[in-house]
């Protein structure tokens, strides 16, 4: 996003460089703006771990329940798209500032991530421990 937060894409950073092993590939996105019906991938995520952008990615939650996610990609973004996103996204209570971490299950040719969920309270707590 555009207007996306400085302080939110700092904490994205430590998250990912102080907080996950070398061999975990994954990313985090906090949820600002409208998610509901897209969220996008990072292009260096997608680059490495993705390169031949797959129609849909499996995501599994904390709890092991599954999701399938339709996937939608342009010459400069690839992420989640339509209904399926929202389904996943109110299934799991996701909610503005929420943080999610989308961990590699493994690397196969169907694509699965693992969610984590970090609820706003908690961003709000680590952030005011890490930047102020």
């Amino acid at each position: 996003m555009k207007d996306r937060c400085w302080i939110c894409k700092k904490w994205e950073e430590h998250f990912y460089w102080d907080h996950f092993e070398e061999s975990n590939f994954h990313f985090m996105k906090v949820m600002n703006g409208d998610f509901t019906q897209k969220m996008t991938i990072p292009l260096p995520f997608v680059s490495e771990h993705l390169p031949q952008k797959p129609n849909g990615i499996t995501v599994y939650n904390q709890s092991n329940k599954k999701w399938f996610v339709n996937c939608s990609s342009n010459r400069n973004s690839f992420g989640f798209s339509g209904k399926s996103v929202s389904t996943l996204f109110q299934e799991n209570k996701i909610q503005k500032g929420d943080a999610c971490v989308f961990e590699l299950k493994e690397k196969r040719k169907v694509v699965e991530l693992q969610m984590r969920i970090v609820r706003s309270k908690e961003v709000f707590s680590i952030l005011t421990k890490e930047c102020f």
